[in-house]
């Protein structure tokens, strides 16, 4: 029995004698056997199809029928599939893997559309906002903001009404009780805003979170609907507590600190460091030339400097100081015991 095989797709011919190879002369009769049609396709993708395989036997003595039949072709191994494959396994995991990046490409297509702005961000986390509403008076699965709290605001209508999201102050802030500097608190009010995305209403309500003390006093006494805006918010916070502002010193008093007597060289070393930096703007300069004469130590000076001169950075110089310093502290303690 003689078969055809017909796979245009994978590049064998339409002749069965050149595919499987039989090229005898003396074949008398050929018996061609159906097996069968498969079929493997994709949506969107190529179509591959076996129309017939077929095998060739010869006859067998005297025409009595077939005999030594050649073995039957692989499937798997004409389609490229690998060991243990078949093509219905083959399919399933094809059809799966197409289901699974289908529902991946829907889920992200969903949240684009909710957002468009989050196109480049991971996740999306919706924000509650809360306003005033008497529909809230009766479901109580709403948010709920009373409605004086508007109406005794020192806010504008415009702020105090607004809708506002659930946000929280990282410990960060702080409080302030007006008894220190405003500017620093607006500066660290400020970096969180800005980092937290705000809209500028909560900028105005969540500052006031953060009063407490005389500041809380000074925001109960303002006139009620003045403020209108965060700028003018923080205007009249600035110029209420400015007497707290630190005073802006003279970087000539650098010259001013000291070694005490019983002081230890590795605190005068801490404490000089702190002071400079409370004066501000003192160039490194001064400070070099005012530490070597201030620590009131010859020999820790000499020892730093060496034969290459004084380290010529000075957080290097101070790191020195410090390793000379809690050296001789401790020969100095080892002598005493």
């Amino acid at each position: 029995m003689a078969c055809q095989g017909i796979i245009p797709e994978f590049g064998f011919g339409a002749n069965s004698n050149a595919m499987l190879g039989e090229d005898n002369q003396n074949v008398q009769a050929q018996h061609v056997e159906e097996i069968g049609e498969i079929e493997v396709t994709n949506t969107g993708g190529p179509r591959a199809s076996i129309t017939h395989i077929t095998q060739t036997v010869t006859p067998g003595n005297n025409g009595a029928g077939p005999s030594n039949p050649a073995p039957p072709q692989n499937i798997s191994a004409l389609l490229g599939l690998p060991e243990g494959e078949t093509p219905s396994s083959w399919y399933a995991k094809q059809i799966a893997t197409i289901n699974a990046a289908y529902q991946s490409l829907s889920a992200q297509q969903a949240v684009l559309q909710a957002e468009p702005s989050l196109r480049n961000h991971e996740y999306y986390k919706p924000r509650q906002r809360i306003a005033h509403s008497e529909e809230a008076e009766r479901d109580f699965s709403l948010a709920y903001r009373p409605a004086e709290a508007a109406e005794h605001s020192k806010f504008i209508p415009k702020i105090a009404l607004a809708p506002l999201t659930k946000e929280k102050l990282p410990p960060t802030v702080g409080k302030f009780n007006g008894l220190t500097d405003p500017d620093d608190h607006v500066r660290v009010f400020t970096s969180v805003g800005v980092m937290g995305g705000w809209n500028m209403p909560m900028w105005c309500h969540l500052f006031i979170q953060t009063f407490t003390g005389a500041a809380h006093a000074w925001f109960d006494s303002l006139p009620p609907g003045k403020i209108s805006s965060w700028v003018d918010f923080r205007t009249q916070f600035v110029n209420h507590f400015s007497q707290q502002r630190r005073y802006q010193r003279d970087t000539a008093e650098v010259t001013d600190i000291w070694r005490r007597e019983n002081e230890g060289l590795e605190d005068f070393i801490t404490r000089f460091n702190k002071e400079c930096l409370e004066i501000g703007g003192v160039s490194e300069q001064l400070m070099r030339a005012h530490f070597k004469k201030a620590i009131r130590c010859d020999s820790l000076i000499r020892t730093i400097t060496g034969k290459d001169g004084m380290p010529k950075e000075w957080d290097k110089l101070m790191e020195a100081a410090k390793i000379v310093a809690q050296t001789q502290e401790s020969l100095a303690g080892n002598k005493n015991s």
